[in-house]
């Protein structure tokens, strides 16, 4: 499986969107799903995932990575939560929720344009960069080179790390000719 998300160069405040990208297109919500629709299809695809009980406890979660306005029945699970708390749901059921794709089919979990990554999918990103040790997934990262910004924290993440640095290789380009 081949999944892609892409950071905008106005994205910078837009929470989590190569993230949304990325879920999107593993559950096949289109662009123009009403909230409805992306429910239905959010809520079938974690239970075919993990179960109609943790499936449940999992996608408001998921929901609000996707930035869909969580239903009433599930918002009782939200609703007290302050927004460091829901950070920690957000990123507890992102790794579960990678951790299952990849161990139900290999997946190649594709990045572009990482140079304009808000700091909360660079955060999400190397929360994730574990599975590599674990889970059949790879991780690309297209980005423009530098040490500052979503980039170089990638890097020194994987660098630092000695059970990621096996797992890492980095192709540098040369510019575009004219």
């Amino acid at each position: 499986r081949w999944i892609e998300g892409s950071s905008l160069s106005f994205g910078g405040t837009l929470s989590y969107w190569p993230f949304r990208e990325l879920v999107r297109a593993s559950f096949e919500i289109a662009e123009d799903d009403d909230e409805q629709k992306c429910w239905a299809k959010l809520r079938a695809r974690m239970t075919e995932l993990f179960g109609q009980e943790q499936g449940e406890e999992l996608a408001p979660f998921v929901g609000v990575l996707l930035s869909l306005p969580v239903p009433e029945d599930l918002a009782g699970r939200t609703r007290a939560l302050d927004g460091l708390s829901m950070g920690h749901q957000i990123f507890r059921s992102s790794l579960k929720l990678f951790e299952r794709l990849g161990q139900q089919q290999p997946m190649a979990v594709v990045f572009e344009d990482w140079h304009w990554a808000d700091a909360s999918s660079a955060d999400l990103l190397e929360h994730l960069l574990p599975l590599v040790a674990t889970t059949p997934i790879l991780f690309v990262v297209a980005s423009r080179p530098g040490q500052e910004g979503p980039w170089g924290k990638f890097r020194t993440a994987i660098v630092s790390d000695q059970r990621l640095s096996s797992h890492y290789h980095e192709l540098e380009l040369a510019p575009l000719a004219e």
